[in-house]
């Protein structure tokens, strides 16, 4: 294959600029690939490109490492304080049943059902009491009995 140079392939002038002949260019751009010599021009700012590229991810995956650390940390925080809070419900709540237990074996049910009845028909006696006095009665009643 012969060799085909950049300068052979201007073949002159208008009044655009330089006119080139496609097939000579085309030839030089198949024999830079070929020859690598076109990578390795654009394989030099790659390379730098890519440490680059690198260095920014490497960067962000430990800023993220660090973002995630705290957020286990607090989510690690949050389950102990939630733990400590349930233990107490559970505690208090324990505690609050035993108590009712408690006064339901020394309450006699029985005996406070009679004692509500006694108050109520109380409650309906002195209503009834007042009733006569607002009225004037209560103290004819009264001399009556004497």
């Amino acid at each position: 294959m012969e060799e085909v140079t950049l300068i052979s392939s201007l073949i002159g002038r208008d009044r655009n600029g330089e006119l080139w002949d496609a097939v000579k260019i085309n030839k030089l751009c198949s024999q830079s690939i070929n020859n690598e010599a076109y990578f390795q021009r654009r394989g030099k700012r790659m390379s730098r490109d890519i440490d680059k590229s690198t260095a920014l991810v490497d960067e962000s995956i430990e800023k993220l490492s660090k973002s995630i650390g705290i957020m286990i940390e607090t989510e690690n925080k949050l389950t102990s304080a939630t733990k400590a809070v349930s233990t107490n419900v559970r505690a208090t709540t324990d505690k609050l049943a035993q108590g009712l237990s408690r006064i339901e074996k020394q309450a006699d049910f029985n005996k406070l059902a009679t004692y509500v009845s006694l108050l109520e028909r109380a409650e309906k006696a002195l209503s009834a009491l007042a009733e006569l006095e607002l009225n004037g009665k209560l103290e004819r009643i009264a001399g009556a009995l004497k």
